[in-house]
């Protein structure tokens, strides 16, 4: 990220140099800016060095303004000009078993990324497996056990150049496509944990789960069998309005705690006896009346039940897809990220795997220097534009600056900077993004 900064400055240095020779009246002023237009190229194109995006991406579809978690939902549209920009400069697309032969040095590709797609969703198969197959591509599906349908159902999809439809978009993929997709020699799938949650992980009172917040953890915890179908229900929590929340964290990042029962079942008698909806003031007041402190208490899990989960976390998902699809998954992505040195310890040295994905911390994928990590980036479409001249501009941005490219480091560095002033003044994502109504929740549901 330094070496980024280092060549954005230069290269505003170097259009403020261009601006200062348009406005002169030197001698041989065209002379000097042809000059520089000639030497930009040569100065900033560095990606002949070998560097690998692997690219992260998780839902595709044209229907993000149904999906609570719209930020990781890039359009069909969108998607489709990225992979056609791919295809048109040469670039090939790596699985994660080619990705690791280049990182080590034993393969190299002049132009290369990898697509990761986080959690297998549903339109993974509806809208990604129709492009892929046409520009003959590939992409990588980091799946988690809980999540996975547990049929050969296989869905509808749209075609590569149909127009958006009334397909049921909103779900996770099912064992029968899972199949067709890996023998499409397109897809290959590697484990994503089994929860892929959070869990309490100390005894203070951080809020309450109020409708329209993001505490669905709370309904996956309570009712793992039905997280397959999550989205098309929510916001329809089973869990009450107002169960308390407390410290938490990623599932494989954290110890577990277990708040004590009788509490929570008397701060929960206490508020059904009042006239709701309550606010979240009315119901901290409410706990400060019953308890002497926001601490609740309760246990850990002993060292024996937490091993136990995170080799089952880290085990169950690879043992599933290695039956299911018949070839190995030595590869892991950690659940949201989260992660402890305790549980990477267990999956390299228990469970055998032979990298995992992480985010870019001041370091790359490149070609000869081994690692036991995948460095995974942003796709680069764009959390507050819809336009696919603005979003394709910005993938490119990242790929190519990525690549150490730096022809794009001034869109790149610009993009960056209009979204960020963006989001400070507040401005929305999306034209129809995703809106919480109120009027559709009760209360005081079971």
């Amino acid at each position: 990220m330094s070496e980024r900064r280092y060549y954005f400055l230069a290269s505003l240095l170097f259009l403020l140099l261009l601006l200062l020779l348009l406005v002169s009246s030197i001698p041989y002023v065209y002379f000097g800016i042809g000059l520089l237009l000639l030497c930009y190229p040569l100065i900033f194109d560095r990606s002949r060095r070998g560097f690998l995006p692997i690219l992260m991406f998780h839902s595709v579809s044209d229907s993000y303004n149904r999906f609570p978690n719209s930020q990781l939902t890039v359009s069909r549209r969108n998607f489709l000009n990225f992979m056609h920009y791919l295809k048109f400069r040469g670039y090939a697309t790596l699985s994660l078993n080619e990705s690791e032969q280049y990182i080590r040095g034993e393969r190299h590709w002049r132009r290369a990324v990898a697509l990761t797609f986080d959690d297998g969703f549903l339109d993974n198969w509806i809208n990604v497996a129709p492009v892929l197959e046409a520009y003959q591509q590939k992409g990588t599906i980091f799946i988690s056990y809980d999540f996975i349908e547990k049929s050969r159902d296989i869905r509808q999809r749209r075609e590569l150049h149909a127009k958006t439809g009334n397909l049921h978009e909103w779900g996770y993929l099912s064992e029968g496509e899972l199949l067709v997709m890996q023998r499409s020699g397109c897809f290959d799938f590697h484990p994503h944990g089994v929860t892929h949650t959070w869990l309490f992980s100390g005894p203070e009172l951080t809020g309450f789960h109020l409708p329209g917040d993001r505490s669905w953890w709370l309904d996956w915890n309570r009712y793992p069998a039905e997280k397959p179908d999550w989205i098309t229900f929510y916001p329809q929590s089973r869990c009450r309005w107002g169960t308390p929340l407390f410290t938490y964290g990623k599932s494989l990042g954290v110890r577990r705690f277990f708040p004590d029962k009788v509490q929570i079942t008397t701060f929960m008698q206490q508020v059904g006896r009042l006239n709701p909806p309550l606010t979240e003031d009315q119901l901290f007041k409410t706990w400060d009346d019953l308890f002497a402190d926001r601490e609740v208490p309760g246990k850990y899990e002993s060292d024996s039940d937490y091993n136990a989960r995170v080799l089952s976390e880290l085990q169950q998902t690879r043992s599933y897809l290695e039956e299911l699809l018949r070839y190995k998954c030595p590869y892991f992505c950690w659940p949201g990220g989260g992660k402890s040195s305790d549980t990477v310890k267990i999956a390299y040295e228990q469970i055998g795997y032979r990298l995992t994905t992480t985010g870019q911390q001041e370091t790359s994928n490149r070609f000869g220097v081994p690692s036991k990590w995948f460095y995974r980036i942003s796709a680069g479409y764009s959390k507050l534009f819809e336009n696919r001249l603005w979003n394709l501009f910005k993938f490119i941005g990242h790929v190519e600056t990525y690549r150490r490219n730096y022809n794009w480091i001034l869109v790149f560095g610009l993009i960056e900077a209009i979204e960020m002033l963006a989001h400070k003044l507040g401005k929305t994502r999306r034209r129809n993004d995703w809106v919480f109504n109120p009027q559709t929740i009760k209360w005081d549901q079971p």
